[in-house]
């Protein structure tokens, strides 16, 4: 952790990865969502909002390890 974000429970963490258009914390969100299994697609999630309707529909689909 580097210290607190700019909103007031926000926090920055250190990353390895660079920030860019293509490359945003948005996308970080779906890479971490689609490496552990749910069906979501990483490839230009530009906003909030193409993960959040993404994991709407992955919600119909994913199964968890845990029965």
């Amino acid at each position: 952790m580097l210290g607190q974000g700019i909103y007031e429970k926000s926090i920055f963490f250190k990353s390895t990865g660079g920030y860019q258009i293509t490359n945003t914390c948005n996308t970080w969100v779906a890479e971490a969502l689609e490496t552990s299994g749910v069906p979501v697609d990483s490839f230009l999630t530009l906003t909030a909002g193409s993960v959040l309707r993404q994991t709407k529909k992955a919600v119909l689909e994913y199964k968890c390890c845990l029965d």
